[in-house]
This record gives structure tokens, C-alpha cells and sequence, in this order.
């Protein structure tokens, strides 16, 4: 179950939207820069998972490879997910 599945560029394009105003996308390296780092920080602290794991999320969720198989919305017709607009409009004016 998913609202949106969208591109990292679709998703800042959301988010302005929602906000009303431009944000500043942070790009400090390639996505083989962050497999390197990874593998660093594997190497130097291979027991602290809070030093390693988020970047293994953030390059799955950049690569692609964290996208969710196919969705089963219609077997939920109850439930609405809230999309990235929304949710982002709803956040800056403190309702969520």
C-alpha cells in the first residue's frame, strides 16, 4: 500500500509544491561514493549499525532498489494514503 511512488526529482518537485517555496537539494557525492563510504564505515565500525545502515536505506532509496513490488491499493478501499503535497502542505502548517 503506497500513496505515490515517486522519483527522487519528482519527490523535491512535491515537496516545493507543497511548502510553496524552492529547497535546496544537498548532492555531496555520486551513488558510488556512497557504496564506498558504506563500505568504510563497515570497515571501521562493522558493530555500530546507527554509523553504517541509514546510508544502506538512503542508497536503496536512491538506486532504486527499495521500491515497493506491485501495490494492492484496491484491496484497501478504505484507507486513502496522503500524497507527498499534502502531506508536506499539512506538516508546514503544523496539522500532522
Amino acid at each position: 500500500m503506497a500513496g505515490e511512488s515517486p522519483t527522487f526529482h519528482e519527490l523535491v518537485g512535491e515537496t516545493e509544491a507543497g511548502l510553496g517555496r524552492p529547497i535546496t537539494v544537498n548532492r555531496p557525492g555520486t551513488l558510488a561514493d556512497m557504496d564506498a563510504e558504506i563500505a568504510r564505515r563497515l570497515q571501521a565500525e562493522p558493530d555500530n549499525m546507527f554509523s553504517w545502515m541509514p546510508l544502506m536505506y538512503w542508497c536503496a532509496m536512491l538506486n532504486g532498489k527499495g521500491k515497493l513490488g506491485p501495490l494492492m491499493n484496491a484491496r484497501y478501499p478504505a484507507i486513502h494514503p496522503t500524497g507527498v503535497r499534502e502531506y508536506v502542505k499539512g506538516m508546514a502548517a503544523g496539522k500532522a
